[in-house]
């Protein structure tokens, strides 16, 4: 297995697919973020965000890290650290890591990936 290559790239180069329907996070998308915000002030990021595209290639799909994409621009922050998907890859796979992520959070409302 390769090692997942991490980028930084420009906050405003990524579009939040995550209204769109990549999410499946209904509810609490922007639960506690001031205080997200403040841990990645002390701590830095600990979880690049997720996004479908090509480095390099702007925009880019938002997949996972709705929070911490909003603790950045909260912070006034330009860049952020993220970790690519493929633009063939697809919405399915897409909903997948997004509720792969989000189960380790606030309690989830129902949701059909179909």
């Amino acid at each position: 297995m390769t090692e997942e290559r991490i980028y930084e790239i420009s906050v405003n180069d990524v579009k939040d697919a995550a209204r769109g329907g990549l999410n499946v996070r209904r509810t609490d998308r922007d639960a506690n973020v001031k205080e997200l915000a403040e841990s990645i002030e002390r701590h830095g990021l600990l979880q690049p965000i997720l996004v479908r595209g090509q480095p390099g290639k702007p925009p880019y799909d938002l997949i996972a890290g709705h929070r911490r994409l909003a603790a950045h621009k909260l912070l006034k922050k330009k860049l952020i650290k993220a970790r690519f998907k493929p633009a063939g890859y697809g919405d399915f796979e897409a909903k997948v890591d997004s509720l792969v992520e989000n189960l380790h959070r606030v309690e989830l409302t129902e949701f059909r990936i179909i």
